[in-house]
């Protein structure tokens, strides 16, 4: 029965092969043929706040779920034996700037120090606990190997040729508890047929497993919940239907809901399970947000933060994806030295889902990374012995897990991915990042990929005293793909591993296909909080296969000493051999602290972040001229050179320039020139003296510093100039004196003022270049002024619209009764919206978010001109009124 359903689901596969083929545009699910990582056979400025799309707000209708068998009692696993074949066909969901991408930036700047890390201390970190062969190849590529571990289990899937495939191991001693089985002989409907990229997690809070994958056909997340801490007995089984295909899933546990990212059509998804109903098998839902695409990956995804340990975050956390930034890449510019890492938030509120948001809450800058590795989009570029073959790299997320801890004085995130770290040689980017008050910071960061080995599919985690374990593969031309693994205590010196690398398993044969992973899984056991467990994908043939290691530091559970060792003779161990930088971190524009800042000691990658008064403190540093890199969001990098002596404490203060952005205001909700809509004062032979205004506040604008204009852009309906030879224009900057008063000339104070012309056009928006600085909290006033006395048949329309406006058009005329600035309704034409654009730079101080004001509420709109205009030889005409004329 089992192979008649398998045969009936490969039929299946094909007919939806067929119609992604022939199907129109316009289907919700991807129909590409590249960027997706996922298990089915069936187929720019970045502010430090960025709210996601609230056109992709989704919740979904309540999922009632059904109580499934035991899985001890389902049978073994039927492998079919078919030709070796790719599991993931690969649906593109976003645009890539340039498919030939790919920069030689030379090393990896964080190598360095890593070269220069001290010897491993005595330890059984190196030698396993336990080391054996997991499942076994299905005939399928990529295996996609998860695992974790409970009170009394590990628990390890991988894709199989019809599905997720589980196998239940004892913890103690690495042997099988019962059959192999498929996942989806506990779904149904069309979860019913799997189709891998399969999860599992221990919940360590409820003692409860998660167990998912995703259907063949349509759009699912099978999600199957134990009931008790028993990964063989029954579970809860909840098949949520998503808008979209719901590729490369990822999930974390957390308090308030289990959360999961994918890589969708229309940006990388974040979806928030109701965990609560779902651990008691009542109907539950789940909340659905995106953030914006990146332009340089075709494949996306953020990762989730994954509770470890027995403490919980702090009641009333948000949840926690992250994704990496090059900016090279990506954007935004003036990053030239630094990259970045994402951090955002997903508050979920199950009593009113309508209100959950789903924020970027930080930019954290971090040293240069190289995310052309072979490439933006190529799936082959780690060399193998023997072979033309060439493995996925895997570049565009960061990997599973992302790692959280609570240590009740700070909250840790660590994660890893993977990088180019010169020639397009493949090293693990891993970091830490800390939380001590409202802020995530940057504790350390490294790049670990010593010799000529390449290193990618990295997994990483934590353990209760703070040393962390790095799980990856190595292969290269004539080392064929294997698991190895680094480490460090807490003690170490920051950004290093030197704790380390002992091997899992060597490989002794390249694999047939060039996918690889896509995933590997470091976790950490909840009995002591200290042994790590890994499983990951190697190579004993062309054929893969899976393995399963766990291993401990000695030091785990002791507290770590106030300082780092010093590597040096017993004799010598209480000589002082360096000393500490430290210094304050300021804004050079008034002085004030700032917060967060990065400080690093260059030639050791040492590493601290300012407190709330701008403060720091790096210890150890070996003494020598050493210079000491500043580093700031909304900043300009700043280095000095740094005196220590042994023993001696060196002072180092940063005065910090922010950086300067070029940025558009504008009123203006439409650019385009309608003709018809515009009025001058003037009589049938010529123009009279007419001035054009718009201000501007720029706190409207979130400008909290100077404003610097460069330009003014404005909109001409008809410009004639008669007689003569072009079109007189006065262009002015004006600050309004009392910022809360009218606007009147009385209360404007002269910035700067351009006499220009223009030549003869009409229905365009010329510039005019013009140097001004309006004081931070000003309101800027920009003025387009024509003047009397022209020559005969001299004509100017300024060019507008009815489309809304954020603010008012104002018109001035004395000629025309009209001495000072008036709203164009008032003068009685209320539909003259006029297009007006400034153009300068501020300083992007932190927090600052840079756009054009295009999105505020509009001004409620108005009709356009009344039919009957003004009598006499001078009044407001259009310019359909002169041609009458």
């Amino acid at each position: 029965m089992r192979h008649t359903r398998r045969l009936f689901g490969a039929f299946l596969i094909v007919a939806l092969a067929a119609v992604v083929i022939w199907s129109p545009a316009g289907l919700t699910a991807p129909v590409s043929d590249s960027g997706q990582r996922s298990s089915t056979g069936a187929g720019q400025q970045a502010p430090a706040l960025q709210e996601a799309t609230p056109d992709d707000a989704w919740t979904s209708d309540p999922v009632t779920p059904v109580l499934t068998v035991d899985a001890a009692s389902l049978p073994e696993a039927q492998i079919e034996f078919t030709l070796d074949r790719e599991i993931n066909p690969r649906l593109s969901t976003h645009t890539v700037f340039n498919p030939d991408y790919n920069p030689d930036f030379g090393p990896d700047p964080l190598l360095q120090a890593q070269k220069t890390a001290g010897p491993a201390s005595p330890d059984a970190f190196g030698t396993p606990i336990l080391n054996f062969n997991g499942q076994g190849y299905t005939f399928v590529n990529p295996p996609d190997t998860v695992g974790d571990v409970g009170p009394n289990h590990y628990v390890q899937m991988i894709n199989g040729s019809g599905g997720a495939l589980v196998r239940i191991y004892n913890k103690t001693t690495g042997a099988t508890i019962g059959n192999q089985f498929a996942l989806d002989n506990l779904g149904a409907g069309a979860c019913s047929s799997g189709a891998g990229d399969p999860v599992v997690l221990y919940d360590q809070a409820a003692n409860r497993w998660l167990l998912s994958e995703f259907a063949v056909s349509g759009n699912h997340l099978c999600v199957y919940i134990s009931t008790t801490g028993d990964p063989g007995g029954q579970y809860w089984f909840y098949d949520f239907t998503t808008p979209n295909f719901p590729d490369y899933p990822k999930y974390g546990v957390w308090s308030d809901a289990y959360f999961v990212s994918t890589n969708e059509s229309g940006g990388p998804a974040a979806y928030a399970l109701e965990r609560s109903k779902m651990l008691n098998g009542q109907t539950a839902q789940y909340v659905r947000r995106t953030a914006p695409s990146l332009s340089g990956f075709s494949f996306q995804a953020l990762t989730p933060a994954d509770l470890d340990g027995p403490t919980a975050p702090p009641s009333g956390s948000p949840g926690i994806f992250m994704r990496h930034r090059d900016t090279e890449v990506h954007g935004p510019s003036g990053y030239p030295n630094a990259d970045l890492l994402e951090v955002w938030q997903f508050v979920v509120n199950w009593a009113n889902t309508a209100s959950s948001t789903f924020t970027k809450v930080a930019d954290i800058q971090v040293s240069e990374f190289d995310s052309a590795l072979c490439g933006l989009v190529s799936y082959s570029c780690i060399p193998q012995p023997g072979t033309t073959v060439k493995l996925d790299p895997l570049r565009e997320v960061v990997m599973n897990r992302l790692g959280y801890r609570n240590f009740s004085d700070r909250q840790v995130l660590v994660g890893n991915f993977a990088t180019d770290v010169g020639s397009d040689r493949a090293g693990v980017r891993w970091f830490e990042l800390r939380r001590t008050g409202a802020n995530w910071t940057l504790y350390q960061e490294g790049t670990y990929a010593p010799g000529n080995l390449n290193r990618w599919m990295g997994a990483i985690a934590m353990d209760k005293s703070g040393n962390i374990a790095l799980g990856y593969n190595v292969a290269n031309s004539s080392t064929y793909p294997g698991i190895r693994y680094a480490g460090r205590l807490a003690t170490d010196p920051v950004g290093t591993l030197p704790q380390g690398e002992y091997t899992i398993v060597n490989g002794t044969g390249s694999n047939g296909s060039n996918r690889y992973g896509d995933y590997s899984a470091m976790s950490v056991d909840p009995s002591d909080d200290c042994t790590f467990w890994f499983t990951g994908e190697w190579n004993a043939s062309s054929q893969w296969s899976t393995r399963v290691a766990k291993f401990k530091f000695d030091q785990c559970g002791s507290t770590p000493p106030a300082q780092y060792k010093v590597w040096l003779p017993t004799v010598l161990r209480y000589v002082a051999t360096s000393g500490t930088v430290t210094g304050r971190v300021t804004a050079a524009s008034n002085g004030s602290s700032i917060s967060g800042a990065q400080v690093c000691v260059l030639s050791s990658n040492q590493c601290a972040t300012t407190n709330a008064q701008g403060y720091y403190t790096i210890s150890n540093v070996l003494p020598g001229n050493q210079t000491v890199k500043a580093m700031a969001s909304g900043y300009n990098d700043q280095q000095k050179t740094a005196n220590v002596t042994a023993g001696g404490t060196a002072p180092v203060n940063f005065s910090l320039t922010a950086v300067s952005v070029e940025r558009t205001i504008t009123h203006s909700q439409s650019q385009t020139i309608v003709d018809g809509n515009s009025v001058s004062c003037n009589s049938p032979i010529g123009h009279a003296d007419n001035a054009y205004l718009r201000e501007f506040d720029l706190n409207d604008f979130s400008i909290s510093g100077a404003f610097n204009v460069t330009k003014v852009q404005f909109g001409v309906e008809y410009a004639d100039a008669g007689a003569g030879s072009s079109q007189p224009i006065r262009v002015r900057l004006y600050r309004k004196t009392n910022p809360a008063g009218l606007l009147t000339y009385g209360n404007l104070t002269t910035i700067a003022t351009v006499n220009t012309n223009i030549a003869d056009q009409s229905l365009s928006r010329p510039t005019v270049n013009i140097a001004g600085t309006a004081p931070a909290g000003s309101v800027l006033v920009v003025e387009v002024y024509t003047p009397n006395g022209q020559a005969s048949g001299n004509f100017f329309f300024i060019g507008s619209n009815s489309a809304g406006q954020t603010a008012p058009s104002y018109l001035a005329a004395a000629t025309c009764g009209f001495p000072e600035p008036t709203t164009t309704g008032d003068v009685g034409f209320p539909g003259m919206h006029i297009v007006m654009n400034v153009t300068g730079t501020t300083s992007a101080e932190p927090n600052t978010i840079i756009e054009l004001n295009a999105d505020d509420q509009p001004v409620v709109e108005t009709p356009a001109f009344p039919q009957e205009l003004p009598s006499g030889d001078f009044q407001f005409r259009t310019h359909s009124n002169i041609l009458s004329d």
